[in-house]
């Protein structure tokens, strides 16, 4: 039986990295690097998602070599976008931008696989992604019973206030969500409460939650709270390398989780892989702290190679080395 779901997109990425190299056709979206996240701790999660009729079939074939549950991954009859670009200018950079250009500066040629790709970048206030989650709601039903712990990776926003209260009636315990960019904007706070309420734990980075707030005279904290206020027990701000703030409403405490100090080689996915380890930490644990460290270990094992599946390369005993060494570092907010 599975315990741990991760709902949201897969990707077939392309990139060029920060060392010039071009690197074609591997796997990714926000789900899979979760996913892996997750089983840098544990063999038992399954991936729920939607993808076209031409997703390529090899990079499901790889999840599920990895012991990674497929079987709730539903394949569309008619072709989907699910091609996705990034460049690393620098090993902590990212961008989407104008995607010829970064091949041409290096004199490298443009994939096969990108010679008729839009090469128009998804913006924040763009509203939904290339295939919506939400279409998911009516086959969740076999989920009943089978799950502990359920993860809403960054989707549209109908999609995600319809996900985490599905879950709940199916009897999931845990439900955590990434909010996407598109409704952390300032005139989408009136309407953030219908994501947030009912959350285990509402995950945004630090940055999506100071534009969230960007017309208010709040500090930090605050926002934290605020944020709580809307119905969900726990907040946590990603920030890269700047670790974490967590904000506990039922203990009223909150910390400051650092982030381990990895060789950095690829950010694509990371914040991402980090809600995968949080999702563990909280259902294994029922420990927000505990959570929040696991997921700083799953993010700095990500960082270190391009490409959801990299992190399950890693030693288990390299996982709890570095949750100890964290654990030390811990500060009081």
């Amino acid at each position: 039986m599975n315990t741990y779901a991760i709902i949201g997109p897969l990707m077939e990425e392309y990139c060029v990295n920060s060392e010039g190299a071009s690197l074609s056709r591997f796997l990714g979206g926000c789900a899979a690097y979760a996913a892996c996240g997750t089983r840098v701790w544990l063999s038992d999660v399954s991936l729920v998602s939607l993808v076209g009729a031409n997703f390529p079939r090899d990079l499901i074939d790889r999840l599920a070599s990895n012991r990674i549950d497929v079987t709730r991954i539903n394949i569309l009859q008619q072709p989907a976008e699910h091609r996705f670009f990034y460049a690393c200018p620098a090993p902590d950079e990212k961008t989407t931008v104008n995607p010829p250009s970064h091949y041409l500066r290096l004199g490298l040629p443009l994939p096969k696989g990108l010679i008729d790709f839009p090469f128009t970048a998804r913006r924040a206030g763009d509203e939904t992604p290339p295939l919506a989650m939400g279409s998911l709601l009516t086959h969740l039903s076999v989920m009943r019973g089978n799950f502990h712990a359920a993860h809403v990776c960054p989707t549209d926003y109908r999609s995600s206030t319809a996900l985490p209260s599905r879950m709940r009636e199916l009897g999931v315990s845990v439900v955590t969500l990434d909010p996407d960019p598109s409704f952390m904007e300032p005139h989408r706070l009136r309407d953030l409460p219908a994501v947030v309420k009912g959350l285990s734990a509402f995950l945004p980075s630090l940055e999506e939650a100071r534009q969230l707030f960007s017309q208010l005279p709040v500090e930090t904290w605050d926002m934290a709270e605020a944020l709580s206020d809307m119905g969900c027990e726990t907040v946590v701000f990603k920030s890269g390398a700047q670790g974490q703030l967590v904000w506990d409403s039922r203990q009223k405490r909150r910390w400051v989780v650092p982030a381990y100090p990895s060789r950095v080689r690829d950010v694509q996915g990371v914040g991402d892989a980090y809600c995968g380890g949080f999702l563990v930490g909280l259902g294994e644990t029922g420990d927000v702290l505990e959570a929040a460290l696991r997921g700083s270990v799953s993010a700095s094992v990500a960082i270190e190679g391009t490409g959801a599946l990299y992190a399950l390369d890693s030693h288990p005993r390299l996982a709890k080395a570095r949750l100890g060494f964290l654990r030390q570092l811990v500060k009081t907010g």
